[in-house]
């Protein structure tokens, strides 16, 4: 100890006092983290955490979660995809190697594995056994009908093997107008001019649904795409679906659409069908979306956590809404874990089962019959917890909105900038979402 203190003297005689001792603190500091590391590490080795879903909040929370805890991933697909910019590999199909990464890659495979398969149920018997599960589940477009011309604008790898056929229509119907049928449209529009593009949308504006696109980017996005070509019908509501053979589509107003092509972006719904029967059944609302607390836990089964676009939270469906999901999920496993360590809170380990106590005073987020809930902020950011567990505040974020490569609008509590900048934005975006992935 005392050649160390010596050494130290020497150096900061020479390179002065403040650098060398600056140096020191971050080198303490430093020790400290990794002696943290370490120890929670060796704590938390055995247990296991499941993810279903590998979209934005799955892979977030499984990167967050590997390094101590085995993780284990399920998903249908073998690669996680930046879903805000699958729209652009409809008319750039190789810009879906740009957005996608296999789950191997960015995951460590000596602490996770990746299981490519679908989830059937969630049952105290389950195929899985997990300390913690967590549900990301996501959702998609609801198809009330079955027409070989009508494709679903939810995957890159769907949309960019559709190019020949968008290539070879000489009109193409766009099925909603909220934000996805806006980018839809605008990409269709910018790459293939001199097309007849007609875009149907059931409400006064473009992108009202939930009222966060202010007026100015409604009307900016809007002027854009007409000055494009573009045909926009609102207030209309497409009822009657035309097929290849007869690609003839009719709207609530008689109103008939002739298309060789057609794309829907309307009619969200939560991909959790299958829990309809099982274990979970009393969780989902009328529409099937999943019902949590404050933590983004199930009530009654406080080591399931549910993120994405799944929940029963009233917010934009948006990618930067599940990786706030995922950061408050992942932050509260670890919690958990670590007051179950120090003998705070009891788990059945042994079993790896669901526990059977409510560990939270907090509300339901969403409504369904004889279940307590709640939709009001103030109430939910006030319903905490004794552990300190994280709390989720469904605060609107900025939305990016592209148009097309050069043009779009950012928006954000009634705020909107437009033009080119927010498309430089969310090519950043991009970038940095997928650079992170390929560390």
């Amino acid at each position: 100890m005392a050649l160390f203190v010596w050494v130290v003297l020497q150096c900061a005689a020479h390179y002065g006092f403040v650098l060398i001792f600056s140096l020191f603190a971050c080198l303490l500091r430093l020790w400290g983290l990794a002696a943290g590391l370490t120890k929670r590490k060796r704590s938390q080795r055995e247990r296991e955490v499941v993810i279903v879903g590998g979209g934005f909040a799955g892979a977030y929370v499984a990167k967050a979660l590997e390094d101590c805890f085995r993780v284990t991933l399920v998903d249908n697909k073998d690669y996680f995809e930046f879903t805000p910019s699958v729209l652009r590999t409809i008319v750039e199909p190789n810009h879906v190697n740009s957005i996608q990464i296999r789950h191997r890659e960015y995951l460590n495979l000596k602490r996770s594995r990746v299981v490519l398969d679908s989830v059937t149920d969630v049952r105290a018997d389950h195929e899985i056994g997990f300390d913690y599960l967590v549900l990301c589940l996501g959702s998609t477009y609801s198809t009330p009908f079955k027409a070989s011309s009508v494709i679903i604008s939810n995957r890159g790898e769907t949309l960019s093997g559709c190019f020949q056929d968008l290539s070879a229509a000489e009109s193409v119907l766009i099925i909603g107008g909220g934000i996805v049928g806006v980018e839809l449209a605008a990409e269709v529009a910018e790459h293939f001019p001199h097309k007849d593009i007609v875009l149907v949308h059931s409400g006064p504006h473009l992108m009202n649904g939930r009222g966060t696109v202010p007026p100015k980017a409604s009307a900016y996005a809007r002027r854009w795409l007409e000055s494009k070509g573009v045909r926009i019908m609102c207030n209309e509501r497409v009822v009657e679906f035309g097929t290849k053979d007869c690609p003839r589509f009719v709207t609530d107003k008689g109103t008939t659409i002739e298309a060789s092509l057609a794309f829907l972006s309307t009619g969200i719904v939560p991909n959790s069908s299958f829990l309809r029967d099982g274990l979970l059944a009393p969780y989902l609302d009328p529409k099937g979306f999943i019902m949590v607390n404050s933590h983004l836990q199930l009530r009654h089964h406080p080591n399931i956590f549910v993120c994405g676009d799944v929940i029963a939270v009233d917010e934009e469906k948006l990618a930067q809404t599940a990786e706030k999901h995922a950061a408050i999920v992942a932050k509260n496993i670890h919690l958990l874990a670590r007051t179950e360590d120090t003998g705070a809170a009891t788990v059945a380990a042994s079993s790896k089962e669901k526990v059977d106590v409510d560990p939270t005073d907090a509300k339901l987020l969403g409504k369904a019959k004889d279940v307590e809930a709640t939709s009001n902020k103030g109430d939910l950011i006030a319903a905490t917890r004794p552990l300190g567990l994280a709390v989720y505040d469904p605060a609107d974020l900025p939305i990016l909105i592209s148009l097309g490569k050069y043009a779009g609008a950012l928006t954000w509590r009634g705020w909107a900038l437009t033009g080119f900048l927010p498309a430089v934005m969310k090519e950043f975006v991009e970038w940095k979402v997928m650079s992170a992935y390929r560390r």
